[in-house]
């Protein structure tokens, strides 16, 4: 159930659109905290709340309403993504900038920091933060990344779903080359199915048994890096070409695999 301008029949996806509905009280929070539900218990899922904080960046005023681990308020990024085995353990995952760093607050909430890894993320938290400058009188700013005045719509939420979907021309791009690499053209073409999981139910078929978790964490590589990609490019303004990406996904999968049938 896709936009025909994706190649479906128009007819609206429930689930996504629910979604994009139901956001809206998320933005809300931010810009009319004068509404008499402010306050109240969202009805937002968890992914719900995950897709609100990866369409949105945030410019901290003071920092009181700003999410110091998940909103995207260090230079579009969010501490959750720079650290995020530090968010695992952290013992307030939903506190505010302003709170989290009177005292250095955020720090005791992660306490020990062990290992070479957390070392590492702390590190990087910690001079990431160091270069925003809070303002005490100033006021958090929150803008939509998906229009182009940065205002929430419902419908640029619900639309804005379907992104990276098999559809996407650089997608398919990227495909062509690891198929190409690992000579993959006996499988079906992403053209050839009606969804992703259609898509990857017929190659499975084509693919010997004993080799299909190979199959399938290669798939999940695949998908990964074209869903970084997105982010990259509407976060930081970066972009990586269709082989570069289709580069990073041999590589990963190369590493952390010895598969076999290739």
């Amino acid at each position: 159930m896709r936009p025909k301008n994706l190649g479906g029949l128009g007819i609206v996806d429930l689930e996504r659109f629910v979604r994009a509905l139901q956001i809206r009280w998320m933005w809300f929070q931010w810009r009319d905290q004068d509404r008499a539900w402010t306050g109240l218990d969202s009805p937002c899922t968890k992914e719900d709340r995950d897709f609100f904080h990866a369409s949105t960046s945030v410019t901290v005023g003071n920092g009181a309403l700003a999410s110091f681990w998940l909103s995207n308020w260090i230079n579009g990024t969010a501490a959750r993504s720079i650290a995020p085995n530090l968010f695992a353990k952290s013992k307030r995952k939903n506190i505010k900038v302003q709170k989290a760093l009177i005292g250095n607050r955020w720090i005791s909430l992660i306490s020990p920091v062990s290992g070479a890894t957390e070392i590492k993320e702390f590190v990087g938290l910690w001079e990431a933060i160091h270069e925003i400058h809070i303002k005490n009188d100033g006021v958090d700013e929150i803008r939509w990344c998906w229009t182009s005045d940065g205002e929430y719509s419902a419908k640029s939420a619900y639309l804005a779903q379907f992104n990276g979907t098999k559809n996407c021309t650089f997608t398919k791009v990227v495909w062509s080359w690891l198929s190409s690499w690992y000579i993959l053209s006996s499988l079906p073409t992403l053209d050839q199915c009606s969804s992703v999981y259609g898509w990857w139910r017929k190659c499975r078929l084509k693919v010997e048994k004993n080799a299909r978790k190979d199959f399938d964490g290669f798939c999940v590589y695949f998908w990964w890096e074209i869903w970084k990609e997105r982010n990259r490019r509407i976060f930081q303004g970066l972009e990586k070409s269709e082989i570069e990406v289709a580069d990073i996904v041999k590589e990963d999968f190369n590493m952390q695999s010895a598969s076999s049938w290739f």
